[in-house]
């Protein structure tokens, strides 16, 4: 199955159509780079929280995950954005998905959804799913095109007329290819990296591009190559523990563009356990913490079962980042625990 939208693939069978046809009617119009932009008001020390891999289901304690998400927004301190990075759920119905949403809604934190590969297939639409996360400070875009994905958008954080950081959201897909070895999860499109590189294009001034972050849920095929550090790319390691790797299973030659375009860092989720994040080539990659234990796992004993939280960027004026792990257990006394990078 192609991971294209339903609306993307009737858009092309209604240009074919017409074109078929000979129909003089205008097809449907495509999005403006504007309606794929949100923008919040910068500040030294703008926080942005990043959730992964939720996984709330029709078996999920909900009054007893509202607390967790709220004491891991505690821990957090006062957030200017929230980034949750795809898997939010698993096996669920309306009541439990909306529970899910109304409760971040209810933090009146301006707040940005990508999909993960478990979004799709529960007991409900995903045009209803749509509507529901556009509710509330939501900055959640996915305009008419022909980009694959859907949750392909960016905001601006500004300093005035100033864009000074922009925060990515990517649609890293949800097909999964099997193989004899492994699952494999489809590199972003050429599509996408034209996307990309054409709405970095405005941000940059005087040969120099805006700093920005990029956010999605399957991590690139560069991670693999962060820890093998054949090529002596990478510069600085930290919170190593890996239980697997599952990125997408050829590299898309996304990573040197976005390096070429002001990117400092990439983020993701989708392998639970592994909190590993390291420099590569100048890039921070890392994975974010799993938020909440709904289908968690851990197989070694490098680390306790006390890794899950959240992660937390904060962003500087003077176009650096500094990032921590905020590992909050789930017991009944909150052992809570703040690990800072560098």
């Amino acid at each position: 199955m192609s991971f294209y939208k339903e609306k993307k693939q009737l858009i092309s069978l209604l240009l074919l159509s017409v074109f078929l046809s000979g129909c003089t009617n205008k097809a449907p119009a495509m999005a403006e780079p504007t309606d794929y932009l949100s923008s919040l008001a910068f500040h030294e020390d703008f926080k942005v929280l990043q959730f992964t891999d939720l996984h709330w289901n029709i078996e999920t304690n909900v009054e007893k995950e509202k607390a967790y998400l709220n004491k891991v927004v505690e821990t957090a301190g006062k957030v200017d954005c929230l980034f949750i990075t795809g898997d939010n759920n698993l096996w669920s119905n309306k009541e439990v998905t909306t529970a899910l949403f109304r409760h971040i809604q209810s933090y009146d934190i301006p707040y940005a959804v990508l999909w993960g590969n478990h979004d799709r297939g529960n007991e409900y639409s995903f045009s209803w799913l749509e509507s529901l996360v556009k509710e509330g400070k939501s900055l959640y875009k996915n305009p008419l095109d022909q980009v694959e994905g859907d949750s392909n958008y960016a905001v601006n954080v500004m300093d005035g007329s100033t864009i000074k950081w922009r925060l990515y959201a990517l649609d890293s897909h949800s097909d999964v290819q099997t193989s004899a070895i492994r699952y494999q999860y489809p590199p972003l499109s050429e599509r996408q990296k034209s996307w990309f590189s054409s709405l970095a294009e405005e941000t940059k001034v005087g040969g120099t591009y805006t700093p920005s972050l990029v956010y999605c849920h399957i991590p690139l095929e560069e991670v693999q190559a962060a820890v093998d550090n054949k090529d002596g790319k990478r510069t600085y390691e930290k919170w190593e523990h890996l239980e697997s790797i599952s990125p997408s299973y050829k590299p898309s030659g996304f990573f040197t563009l976005a390096k070429e375009k002001g990117v400092k860092g990439i983020f993701w989720g989708h392998d639970h356990a592994n909190d590993y994040t390291a420099d590569y080539d100048g890039v921070t990659l890392g994975y974010g913490v799993k938020t909440g234990r709904e289908l968690y796992y851990i197989h070694s004993s490098k680390r306790n079962m006390d890794m899950t939280g959240a992660s937390l960027v904060t962003l500087k004026g003077n176009g650096t980042f500094a990032l921590s792990h905020l590992y909050v257990a789930d017991t009944s006394d909150y052992e809570t625990h703040v690990e800072n990078y560098k």
